[in-house]
């Protein structure tokens, strides 16, 4: 028996068959590949949003609290945004919005991954369209109880120090109401639904593959999430700016004759600045998407493995000590 479970303890597959674990394992597991992951990606999501924002000039408000009015300086292109924000802002500003991105992320990936491992036990009579249900039911779950935050941080990281987080609170609320909280909320649904259901095949898929190469373990996990995080943000990226223009403009009066519609918006983004403009920040999301994906699944198996192998070592540790005293070897004094 004991023989039994030392292979188990060597194959991480058996491993996650035999032992379920408990939902503050999954939520522990969630929360610290979270934090490393908005440790990193934070200054890759200001470049991607002032990006994003500074193409809506033109056309957009200069009010007190717009973007435009606070920002001076002419990005042209990702690296060139690094270099701008870090010298005339100061490097910390490459952070800034990090407080509600921990407060959103940590929570937010909790939900997120916590939801997904209970609807993927309940979605397996879905076969190989079980990660996709999953994934788009969590996430839609997800994004509606924490849009309001995004939107916050969104604002946020779009506008330059000179503007404070309380002013920018307090003119959401006060000139776009309660419900400008949930501003953009429908395409971030378009975005993050089909990223979620793409991602989650896409990532199922590539792990199952390299368990069949016996390639497992965090080197496998981070690789297949990356590659899944990659294709996944490529292929919504539209919606990412289409969320990006409307949770811009919910402190002017511009969010109150925007387009309503994700479409119409979209038209007049491929009008206004043609196709292209639909695939702005393409980079700087993929450069934070991909990796983000790849930290926080490889950190997040590789910790439920951890938890895995420790409820092992404990029924070894039980077994053992449940062996009868005759056939045991006497203890050494």
């Amino acid at each position: 028996m004991s023989a039994g479970v030392s292979k188990s303890n060597r194959d991480p597959t058996i491993q996650k068959q035999r032992v379920e674990l408990s939902t503050m394992e999954h939520i522990v597991s969630s929360t610290i590949g979270g934090l490393f992951v908005a440790v990193f990606t934070t200054p890759l999501d200001v470049v991607k949003t002032r990006l994003q924002a500074q193409l809506q000039s033109a056309s957009a408000s200069t009010s007190a609290l717009s973007p435009v009015a606070h920002q001076q300086v002419q990005l042209r292109g990702t690296i060139d945004a690094f270099v701008k924000i870090a010298r005339h802002e100061g490097v910390p500003q490459l952070w800034r919005g990090l407080q509600p991105t921990l407060v959103l992320q940590v929570p937010a990936t909790t939900l997120y991954f916590t939801a997904y491992e209970k609807f993927r036990r309940h979605t397996e009579w879905a076969g190989v369209f079980a990660p996709m249900l999953a994934g788009l039911s969590a996430r839609s779950l997800t994004t509606f109880i924490t849009s309001p935050l995004d939107m916050f941080r969104t604002n946020l990281q779009s506008h330059s120090r000179q503007v404070g987080s309380i002013d920018i609170l307090r003119s959401l609320i006060r000139q776009g109401r309660v419900m400008s909280l949930w501003a953009g909320l429908t395409p971030t649904l378009y975005r993050d639904v089909p990223f979620s259901a793409l991602y989650w095949t896409f990532y199922e898929f590539l792990k199952t593959e390299q368990q069949k190469r016996n390639r497992q373990g965090f080197a496998a996990n981070f690789t297949s999430g990356a590659i899944a995080g990659g294709v996944s943000a490529t292929i919504t990226l539209p919606f990412d700016v289409v969320k990006t223009r409307m949770q811009m403009n919910v402190d002017t009066k511009a969010f109150l004759t925007s387009p309503s519609r994700v479409s119409e918006l979209m038209r007049s983004i491929i009008r206004t600045e043609g196709v292209a403009g639909l695939f702005t920040g393409v980079l700087p999301r993929v450069a934070k998407v991909a990796p983000a994906c790849a930290i926080m699944i490889g950190t997040y198996e590789w910790m439920k493995e951890a938890f895995v192998l420790r409820h092992i070592s404990g029924v070894a540790a039980v077994l053992s000590s449940s062996v009868p005293t005759g056939a045991a070897e006497p203890p050494k004094k």
